[in-house]
């Protein structure tokens, strides 16, 4: 079984979207947030074994304990080269 790492890139401020927030903590029809979704997919896959979220700075994000978290960058590529610590 192969075993594979998921970086969620979830630092950005979302603001092409024009929402009041930041699109990863927008909710959808299910009640989760687009980040909490995500998180779920990837917790629910077999050969996914490590999660690593990137979040905006100065945040600590409410997520399952298995799920890693490193803040993000000044840009979207600093952002995923703090995920792939």
């Amino acid at each position: 079984m192969k075993h594979v790492a998921a970086i969620i890139v979830a630092a950005g401020s979302g603001t092409r979207l024009g929402a009041a927030k930041p699109k990863q903590f927008l909710t959808l029809p299910n009640g989760r947030t687009m980040l909490d979704q995500c998180v779920h997919m990837f917790r629910e896959h077999p050969s996914v074994t490590t999660i690593m979220v990137v979040r905006p700075s100065g945040t600590n994000l409410d997520l399952p304990q298995d799920v890693h978290q490193v803040a993000g960058g000044d840009s979207r590529a600093a952002s995923v080269a703090n995920g792939m610590v």
